[in-house]
């Protein structure tokens, strides 16, 4: 709202860094890693010089911070981003070269700090060290005078950078409790030497970090309280039904009560009966149509057993609640604080957003195995394709291929397409999938290339095959002749708990399916994958 001041923390929640400690490699959500935040702020004009340039000077060769010099004639008067705080993080890489030992959150105020009393206040009580650069002091009344002093007061750490030896020199007798220094090097070298030597100069003596969640209590403790956006109705709606899926994964101990439809013997028969119905690779010479028929009764008899689990499941039982929730409005909120939950959740927690959508693509098939016969009243309320559809357009990642039995529910892919391709009037779609080894960085490397969030991790992370739909810019689909793109993230090959046999399966499916397939090799080709 205009006016006002606002936390972006659901913003960040998301946001997955990796670093390196002591060779080290460590990986988290950003808002609760514990590291040091230091501040920039200015006050009054700087007379052409810019201080988030100084600070993406600092932090590399990159433009991490927006500035007026970063479009050669750019007017330096900013329209937009007045009053706003953004954030960069230093991630060390482990190496002797390193600019800081730790993680640093390093935080930028737009605009002079003395017309933007709450981003100040809350700047000095969240940071570690708040530095503030001065190009004049000449003409600044007693209320700038004494903002500067109740800034040495704050919890932070306060440095006065002048920008000439006559503000230093102003700045040490106005200020006696307050550390000065004098931004004096010319070269950008220099600049980036000295700098880094103040930080951590600053930061030697400090241990006790925060991390950005903590700044939640800091923000609506200020005297004006800030904004936190996560106080939204919508995103605390969410919260509350993914809290509520979450404690009801807790309460059960075993999976077959969380997902009954997948329970070991019921689900690995149906897999087992339905790759025989189409390989026929235990069928005896000349019985090819009774071996058929014979496997078509197991699916089918499996089918009715799921029909009879889904009529006695109660109304409140996990999965119908995940069904529920994913139907309201709060839909993506809800969706995106119980992966965040999950991913907080046990080491041993084994239940994850894959299995609740196999269940439900699973409660999809069961029903369409009925042929229009009445039953399963429990699914009459939700359009479960229209559901999923929904959420494929949003940009979720939709599992194609089971991560356990390299099943694909052909019954219920079909129907979510077919829902997509309704619901975007037939586009034309390009399909781009990738294999690779474990561990050989193909989830990351679409993540890069596009911008999303498949799972990554050191070790094998993607099971299965996923698929997400990207859109086209408009002004690009006439050059490229498709409106949309659909990545296939695959699980690494030759894993130590794969077989030759699953990699082939998983390797002829995802080629198959794409009009282009990127192979990632990590170092030199193995042999296994040269079969392959």
């Amino acid at each position: 709202k205009q006016g006002t001041v606002t936390l972006m923390l659901w913003a960040m929640r998301s946001i997955v860094n990796e670093w390196k400690r002591d060779k080290s490699s460590i990986e988290g959500k950003i808002v609760d890693c514990k590291a040091p935040i230091v501040s920039f702020m200015r006050f009054g004009k700087l007379q052409r010089f810019s201080k988030s340039q100084l600070l993406s000077n600092i932090l590399s060769d990159h433009a991490h911070f927006f500035h007026w010099n970063l479009i050669e004639g750019s007017d330096p008067k900013r329209r937009a981003v007045d009053g706003l705080v953004d954030i960069c993080w230093y991630l060390p890489s482990g190496q002797d070269s390193d600019s800081f030992p730790t993680v640093v959150s390093f935080a930028n105020l737009h605009g002079d700090c003395s017309k933007h009393h709450l981003q100040r206040e809350f700047l000095a009580k969240a940071s570690d060290v708040n530095f503030v650069l001065v190009s004049h002091l000449e003409g600044s009344n007693q209320s700038d005078m004494e903002m500067l002093q109740s800034l040495s007061q704050a919890p932070a750490k306060l440095v006065l950078v002048a920008l000439n030896r006559e503000v230093k020199k102003e700045a040490k007798k106005l200020f006696k409790n307050i550390d000065v220094c004098f931004n004096r090097q010319k070269t950008e070298r220099n600049i980036k030497r000295k700098w880094k030597q103040l930080i951590n100069s600053k930061l030697e003596n400090i241990h006790d970090y925060k991390c950005l969640s903590d700044c939640e209590k800091i923000a609506e403790g200020i005297s004006e309280p800030i904004l936190i956006d996560e106080n939204d109705a919508f995103i605390t709606g969410g919260k509350i039904q993914a809290y509520e899926v979450r404690s009801l994964l807790k309460e059960s101990s075993s999976t077959d009560d969380l997902i009954p439809l997948q329970g070991k013997e019921l689900w690995g028969r149906f897999v087992e009966a339905n790759n025989e119905l189409h390989r026929l690779n235990k069928h005896k010479e000349g019985e090819v149509e009774s071996y058929r028929e014979a496997q078509q009764r197991t699916i089918d008899e499996i089918r009715r057993k799921q029909c009879e689990i889904i009529e006695k499941l109660n109304p409140n039982c996990c999965v119908l609640k995940f069904i529920l929730y994913l139907s309201s409005q709060e839909y993506s909120y809800f969706l995106q604080n119980l992966k965040l939950m999950l991913e907080n959740y046990e080491k041993g927690q084994i239940i994850g957003l894959e299995h609740l959508f196999r269940e439900t693509g699973q409660m999809y098939e069961a029903k369409k195995s009925l042929e229009g016969k009445a039953g399963l009243e429990v699914l009459h309320n939700f359009d479960l394709p229209d559901v999923a559809a929904k959420l494929l357009i949003d940009g979720y990642p939709l599992e194609l291929m089971d991560g356990d039995t390299t099943h694909v529910p052909i019954t219920w892919v079909k129907a979510v397409i077919n829902e997509v391709v309704r619901k975007l009037n037939d586009p034309k779609v390009f399909v781009l999938s990738i294999l690779g080894v474990q561990s050989s960085g193909k989830s990351t490397l679409l993540n890069a290339m596009f911008g999303i969030q498949f799972k990554v991790s050191a070790g094998r992370c993607t099971r299965g095959a996923f698929m997400q739909l990207l859109p086209i810019e408009q002004s690009l689909r006439e050059k490229f002749k498709c409106d949309y793109i659909l990545l296939v993230d695959t699980e690494g090959l030759h894993s130590p708990e794969s077989d030759y046999k699953k990699d082939n399966e998983i390797a002829t499916f995802v080629i198959g399916l794409a009009d282009i397939t990127i192979v990632n090799i990590f170092g030199e080709v193995p042999v296994d994958m040269e079969n392959i």
